[in-house]
């Protein structure tokens, strides 16, 4: 087995590879308390009250980094991955079973490779780590800068060849034993098990909820969001907690034929044999300052009302106000209808750009159309969520990601508000994603929508608003609407 000793240089570094999309600060699970979680890691802990957190690396290298953020460098970090073990093609028979034990001798015969000057100080073999098999390693390790660094490793064992990897890190003359300890304390960590039997739950109970999506469902979506809704785009600027004007989007819900999807001109509603949903939304994009470009997105995600085929497309066009130059470039999804000859379901996506050569051309094969939700479908969930008159429920269902570029495991938690039409739904596009949450008003049509922290604009709220009231808002700003 080999385990890269640069695991090692990284850790000292209080670096941990990330995946920039699925940041996330930790989230409040209790007044006072502050609970971290990443659902693909099936791990969750408390955080220290001076602590911060992200959560990386996606499904195929789940992680959790937790580091002291009062000081540079940090006083302590905390990481926790997954170690997933091939089985070694040399052993046969019985007693040949990864063990917590014999996890950890093999990481630190491979450390040991690296020539780093590590020292191992204490071992302990026979732990329970959240009441799971586990054992643990205090090694030490001198850095260039005449401090010594000191490692608590955890092999925890969450099923017959899956390992969770517990790091804490600090300095050996500052060790923070009563935080590493309280930490500990709030460990919860899902086995192998536990996380079949969580996705098959949550899976089935997307199933049911896409069962109910119907024609008769989606035509009444279309006419609860009437002639279409406004959304006003802000985000806080980072340091300065200054709210900034991010910019402001139009949907709407319309019959349409299939080709208004890949027309450029404004769609018209029509019905007919090849006609079905058409969600179409525009944005507009501010410059971050006047002579930067601009930029307008068109979104255009039509499905045929038995859910059996869809097309959607996303341009994106850059330019200058008041100039001739832009640069548009687009990404094309077509799920055709499934034939006799070709029974299968596939996503065939295209990118590129209009002023370039280049092209990506995919073909991805998708799940069951029963757990698979479209793109029109996704952009109205709420609306149609509101429709169905669920109860509260947690569920998952397979979409396009587009951040990810692939098809993801969504989940959703829904929460009606009795009755009334409205609600809340938290959306995260893959399971360890930090969830948008969408607030529904009592018509049942969106409210508000609050993206995760992005960039350096504290995150993205969309407030839905009259078009009116918007334009005059605009012109009280000085901030072009429209042209």
């Amino acid at each position: 087995m080999m385990i890269a000793a640069t695991t090692l240089c990284l850790a000292l570094i209080a670096s941990v590879p990330q995946d920039s999309r699925t940041l996330a600060p930790p989230e409040t699970a209790a007044e006072g308390v502050r609970r971290v979680e990443n659902r693909s890691l099936g791990c969750a802990f408390d955080l220290p009250a001076d602590g911060e957190a992200t959560v990386a690396g996606g499904t195929r290298n789940p992680q959790i980094r937790a580091i002291q953020r009062e000081t540079n460098p940090p006083a302590w970090e905390i990481v926790v991955r997954r170690l997933e073990l091939a089985p070694d093609p040399s052993a046969f028979g019985e007693g040949t079973a990864r063990t917590p034990a014999s996890v950890m001798d093999a990481f630190v015969r491979d450390a040991d490779k690296g020539g780093l000057g590590l020292s191992a100080l204490e071992r302990r073999e026979d732990l329970r780590f959240d009441g799971l098999p586990a054992a643990r390693l205090t090694a030490e390790l001198p850095h260039e800068s005449g401090r010594t660094a000191r490692f608590d490793w955890t092999f925890v064992q969450t099923g017959p060849s899956r390992f969770i990897l517990v790091q804490y890190l600090a300095d050996r003359d500052r060790w923070p034993e009563k935080t590493f300890a309280e930490v500990t304390a709030s460990f919860e960590i899902k086995t192998e098990t536990d996380l079949a039997i969580d996705s098959l739950n949550t899976v089935g109970f997307g199933k049911a909820i896409l069962d109910r999506f119907d024609e008769d469902l989606l035509r009444k979506a279309v006419e609860r969001l009437g002639d279409g809704v406004y959304f006003r785009l802000r985000g806080v600027e980072s340091g300065t907690g200054r709210e900034v004007e991010l910019g402001y989007s139009r949907m709407v819900a319309m019959e349409a034929p299939r080709n208004a999807v890949v027309d450029t001109a404004a769609p018209n509603e029509a019905a007919g044999p090849e006609s079905g949903l058409l969600v179409w939304v525009q944005v507009r994009i501010l410059p971050p300052k006047p002579d930067a470009p601009f930029q307008d997105v068109d979104l255009r995600a039509w499905l045929s009302w038995d859910r059996e085929e869809e097309w959607w497309t996303i341009r994106t066009t850059r330019r200058v106000r008041g100039s001739d130059a832009s640069r548009t470039d687009a990404v094309t999804g077509i799920r055709p209808r499934p034939t006799p000859k070709d029974p299968r379901r596939w996503l065939q996506v295209i990118s590129g750009g209009r002023e370039s050569f280049e092209r990506e051309d995919r073909v991805i094969d998708i799940p069951d159309l029963e757990t698979y939700l479209s793109e029109a479908e996704r952009l109205i969930l709420p609306e149609l969520l509101s429709l169905v008159d669920t109860d509260a429920c947690e569920f998952s269902v397979y979409a396009w990601n587009e951040d990810r570029g692939l098809i993801s495991l969504r989940r959703e938690q829904w929460n009606p508000r009795g009755g009334t039409g409205s609600g809340e739904l938290r959306s995260r596009p893959a399971q360890d994603s930090r969830p948008a949450i969408q607030q529904l008003g009592p018509d049942g049509v969106l409210q508000t929508r609050a993206s995760p922290t992005d960039g350096g604009t504290g995150g993205v709220t969309w407030s839905r608003i009259d078009g009116k009231e918007l334009r005059d808002l605009y012109l009280r700003k000085g901030i072009p609407f429209g042209g």
